[in-house]
């Protein structure tokens, strides 16, 4: 019976542990001094009036960078095509200002194949299939924008077209 009070514990003690110290398995950074008041920003993206789940969406600043320091902005859409920005990829929110916004997706299916030696299945990669048009991710070339100010979330939607 003692193997067993032990293996209880195993389970107990952990979870005691978890419950006894929250946020201890995310550490959280603090805001950089010289970082502006970031506003809470969700923007979806639609490919064919459709939810385009794991776009990597970019907002570069349409401020001059010599006027002002520019900061990394970055997301990822959901399984609804959606994605809540963050800056350095750390801090929920994005800073004040004019945005030219950069969105692509491509994917990678796995293709097995017989490597032919005691008949062992081998998964290779095929080429990259591009799902939105690169003019998207270009920044000479993309039309969308998006403005980021007062005090609000902004949500903003984004129709892209594929190649």
């Amino acid at each position: 019976m003692p193997g067993l009070l032990y293996h209880k514990w195993l389970i107990v003690l952990p979870i005691f542990i978890f419950m006894a110290f929250p946020g201890c398995g995310k550490p959280t950074k603090e805001k950089p001094a010289d970082m502006p008041e970031l506003i809470p920003c969700e923007v979806t993206v639609k490919l064919d009036d459709s939810p385009l789940p794991g776009a990597t969406i970019r907002l570069l600043s349409a401020s001059s960078p010599s006027s002002k320091k520019t900061w990394s902005v970055s997301g990822t859409t959901d399984a609804s095509g959606v994605a809540k920005m963050q800056t350095y990829g750390e801090y929920i929110g994005v800073p004040e200002g004019e945005y030219t916004v950069l969105i692509s997706k491509s994917q990678t299916d796995d293709v097995p194949r017989d490597a032919m030696s005691g008949g062992n299945i081998r998964m290779d990669r095929s080429r990259p299939q591009i799902l939105v048009d690169p003019s998207f991710a270009n920044p000479a070339k993309t039309k969308l924008r998006l403005t980021v100010s007062g005090k609000g979330p902004v949500k903003e939607t984004f129709e892209v077209t594929g190649p």
